[in-house]
């Protein structure tokens, strides 16, 4: 999650830093919360349903906290590994979508 929360940062034109010693008074403080983040499988008759859902508190400064929840889905034949793997990086990148759009509203 915190790669996903430094990414939507950089996709969105900020800076990440990564020493406190570089922190000065116009730096954005990012604090993040994890609620959720499950993935299951639902058995079907001619295929099982992955499922990923995740749910974040995002908060920038002093702003209120923000609320992010992402849900995808994929129809699958089998539970391999590598079909799990699809469902979570779906939900991992809609999850920075709404992370960049959050920060675009802000202040």
């Amino acid at each position: 999650m915190k790669e996903n929360i430094e990414i939507a940062f950089l996709e969105s034109g900020y800076q990440v830093i990564k020493d406190e010693k570089n922190i000065t008074t116009d730096t954005k403080i990012v604090n993040v919360d994890i609620n959720k983040f499950w993935t299951w499988m639902t058995p079907g008759f001619w295929a099982i349903t992955l499922s990923t859902e995740i749910a974040t508190n995002l908060k920038i400064n002093t702003t209120k906290e923000d609320e992010i929840n992402v849900f995808t889905k994929g129809y699958y034949q089998t539970g391999l590994e590598s079909n799990f793997v699809e469902v979570i990086k779906n939900a991992l990148k809609l999850h920075i979508k709404e992370v960049k759009t959050k920060i675009d509203k802000m202040p």
